[in-house]
């Protein structure tokens, strides 16, 4: 059993062959699973009996001038215990070796036309290449533990 917050959750999380569905965004909201029946009680904790499938995840990195820092963290992905369908770096038309250093690594590296201006511009753009159910984005300074996905 997992435990743990959701924030901000709207759409359908999938629960072994369970379907949990919401529509209480952008409040707070938790369940508990049960056999049959979920109960939903704002601001508490949420039960869950699985979180991801393996490989059905992509994770989005927008990237403005990362050199430094975005290969820890497509490594720190890359050794996760939950397999990662697609890397994409979004690299927001860096000056640096953004784009270099994360195709070293061998990542989809993907470049707008033009700055977007924002993380979440970055963000916005990447989403087209998305092909999984279940979409994640991070940081380009942010390295996670084996077990966090």
């Amino acid at each position: 059993m997992t435990t743990g917050r959701l924030r901000g959750f709207q759409g359908k999380i999938h629960l072994d062959k369970h379907i949990l569905t919401s529509k209480l965004y952008p409040m707070s909201i938790t369940c508990e699973l049960e056999k049959e029946y979920a109960v939903y009680k704002p601001l508490n904790i949420v039960k869950v009996s699985c979180c991801v499938d393996s490989g059905k995840v992509t994770v989005l990195i927008p990237a403005y001038n990362e050199a430094a820092s975005i290969c820890d963290t497509i490594l720190s992905l890359q050794n996760q215990t939950v397999k990662i369908h697609k890397i994409i770096v979004i690299d927001d038309v860096s000056t640096d070796e953004t784009a270099e250093a994360a195709a070293s690594l061998g990542v989809t590296v993907i470049r707008p036309p033009k700055n977007t201006g924002s993380k979440a511009g970055a963000q916005n753009f990447g989403l087209k290449f998305v092909d999984t159910e279940f979409t994640m984005a991070i940081d380009a300074d942010t390295t996670l533990a084996p077990d966090a996905i």
